[in-house]
């Protein structure tokens, strides 16, 4: 049976179905050269002058857009940020909840106080408009446009 079988799998045993493995074949230049090759050492790095590099940075057009971009970024954020500590909207307007009314003559910010934020005490109510408009005293001349802040 082993004979049997050597004549279906194409010659020898052990070769295999599909016959004779290849031989390799010798190269035609002599023997077979090393792959890793002896790289000579690369020359010493001149130090730098002053402890700073020596080389100057050269951005490119994309680096420059990174850039700018990144700049622009952190104003509009710095803008928001004190617009919205100011209690002005996005729009130059009042922030949601809030009124802006021009003091008329005779008008106090008690007066302002009880009218137009009747659930806080008046106290309360004085130093939240004073707050919210950066005021120092109680006193308001007429057409003065101050913020109402939100109840």
């Amino acid at each position: 049976m082993g004979a049997a079988l050597a004549q279906v799998n194409g010659g020898a045993l052990g070769e295999g179905p599909w016959g004779a493995r290849p031989r390799r074949m010798a190269s035609p230049g002599g023997p077979r050269r090393a792959h890793l090759t002896v790289v000579p050492d690369l020359p010493a790095v001149p130090p730098s002058r002053g402890g700073r590099a020596t080389g100057v940075v050269k951005l490119t057009r994309l680096g420059r857009l990174a850039i700018t971009l990144m700049a622009a970024a952190v104003l509009l954020g710095t803008t928001v940020l004190a617009a919205s500590a100011a209690g002005v909207g996005p729009f130059g307007g009042p922030v949601s909840g809030e009124r802006i009314v021009v003091v008329e003559s005779g008008q106090t910010l008690s007066g302002l106080a009880e009218s137009y934020l009747p659930g806080r005490v008046i106290g309360d109510g004085v130093a939240a408009i004073q707050i919210a408009n950066g005021l120092s005293s109680e006193h308001v001349q007429a057409g003065q446009r101050l913020v109402i802040p939100a109840r």
